[in-house]
C-alpha cells in the first residue's frame, strides 16, 4: 500500500512476501526509484518517487517490518 499521510509524508507499506528496494536516481537530491518485489521473484512493481525540490529536504527511514516512509521538509537557509 503507498499513501500520502500528507503532502510531505508518503508511506509504503508492502504486503506480506514483499520486500521494498530502493535506489536513488541520478545525483545528491535526485528522484528515487522504489521496487516493490515479491519474495520469490514473480513480481515486481515500480515506484518513482519525486527528490526534494530546491528548497526541501528528503529522508526515508525503514523500519523491522519494512515499512518505508518517507517524509518532506522545508530546507533552512
Amino acid at each position: 500500500t503507498v499513501r500520502h499521510v500528507t503532502k510531505d509524508h508518503v508511506v509504503i507499506t508492502p504486503a506480506k512476501g514483499y520486500t521494498v528496494v530502493l535506489f536513488t536516481i541520478g545525483k545528491e537530491g535526485g528522484d528515487v526509484e522504489a521496487l516493490v518485489v515479491s519474495d520469490d521473484g514473480s513480481d515486481t512493481i515500480r515506484l518513482l518517487i519525486s527528490g526534494p525540490g530546491p528548497k526541501q529536504t528528503m529522508a526515508i527511514r525503514t523500519d523491522d517490518e519494512g515499512i518505508v516512509s518517507i517524509m518532506y521538509d522545508k530546507k533552512d537557509d
